[in-house]
């Protein structure tokens, strides 16, 4: 019987059991899941905890920044992080117990989350907007556009070349990036005051706000959620 709490589960049950607690380390900002591994944003870098047994997940490596790092997309053997007062930071995580840097780019301002899509990493900003970075060669990875409004962007999702960017104060902003040096402004959707947690379930687009809990979009037409 597998030790893992399906949703079913959860939803027959009034409340949820907490089977283990792995401490020792600093503000854990931002978790990201790959195969057995865990991957915690924290302080000055991240944390890699293998998970396999989740009655006692074991940290096995760690990479030290100079930075807070605020958020965290792994893809495959890499990941890319959002970090605060730098801008994105690329790592080498082919062997969990000893990642190492491969690239970064400066962009200024306080990146809080990153996403990748091609050869492309959408960096929000709460400074200033989102930057958008040609990540074709990781050892050189240079910002060729982005969208600024100087305004704080809290998180970013892109799919399909739709770019939906939560910005706080005016609510999720959906971008046409087709052309990633030139971003494309096509609509923002106000019901969502307060943008600021995303994630997406096939053609639904979760959107934590301040203001309203979790609004669920549909964006099966991305350009019209």
């Amino acid at each position: 019987m597998s030790s893992y709490l399906t949703a079913l589960d959860a939803q027959s049950q009034s409340y949820l059991n907490k089977v283990a607690k792995l401490g020792g380390f600093g503000i854990g900002y931002r978790i990201s899941i790959q195969n057995k591994y865990a991957y915690i944003t924290e302080n000055d870098g991240f944390i890699i905890v293998d998970i396999e047994n989740p009655l006692k997940p074991i940290k096995v490596g760690d990479f030290l920044s100079d930075y807070n790092i605020f958020g965290i997309f792994i893809q495959n053997d890499l990941a890319f992080l959002a970090s605060a007062g730098f801008g994105l930071e690329i790592v080498n995580i082919s062997n969990p117990m000893n990642p190492f840097l491969v690239g970064d780019c400066y962009t200024g301002g306080i990146s809080s989350n990153v996403y990748v899509s091609g050869n492309y990493a959408y960096v929000s900003n709460y400074e200033k907007g989102l930057h958008i970075i040609d990540i074709t060669n990781l050892s050189n990875p240079i910002e060729i556009g982005g969208y600024s409004v100087y305004d704080r962007a809290d998180n970013v999702i892109v799919v399909d070349n739709i770019a939906f960017v939560a910005f706080p104060s005016q609510g999720l902003i959906v971008l046409n990036v087709t052309i990633p040096s030139s971003p494309i402004y096509i609509r923002t959707v106000s019901s969502t005051g307060g943008a600021k947690g995303l994630g997406i379930f096939q053609d639904l687009l979760f959107v934590g706000c301040y203001s309203s809990s979790i609004i669920v979009l549909d964006i099966s037409t991305q350009d019209n959620p």
